[in-house]
């Protein structure tokens, strides 16, 4: 995962991020449909607790989570698949979920998904 803010904020130099780093901001994460997380993982386990104290808003997709951040509300959190933060904004690794595994699902007859997923597993070696 990668957490997405605006450069005035005091982490957006770090190289990498810590649960412990960022356990005080106001974070922004995606539906849980956006993105299928392992269940029990430590990062899901994180965002329960921090979201009983803290300021925590939920998008319904990457778009509105960099748009929320870009605006200030706070830190977006997203997959690394989903990158369209990168060179727009800090996009800085959260050393925490490194082996987290992460999961989309589709139905086999939407046909622009298909294509991508044929491009995705023979450019990643699947």
């Amino acid at each position: 995962s990668y957490a997405a803010m605006t450069t005035d904020n005091p982490l957006a130099t770090e190289k990498e991020l810590t649960f412990n780093q960022i356990a005080n901001e106001s974070l922004i994460t995606l539906q849980p449909k956006c993105v299928l997380y392992e269940k029990g993982n430590k990062f899901q386990e994180f965002l329960t607790l921090h979201a009983q104290d803290h300021v925590h808003l939920v998008s319904d997709g990457e778009a509105e989570s960099i748009l929320l951040a870009k605006s200030g509300f706070g830190i977006a959190l997203l997959p690394g698949f989903m990158d369209a933060a990168r060179g727009q904004m800090p996009f800085i690794p959260i050393a925490d979920t490194k082996n987290i595994d992460y999961g989309f699902y589709y139905r086999n007859r939407e046909n622009h998904i298909q294509t991508f997923m044929n491009f995705y597993i023979r450019e990643n070696g699947f």
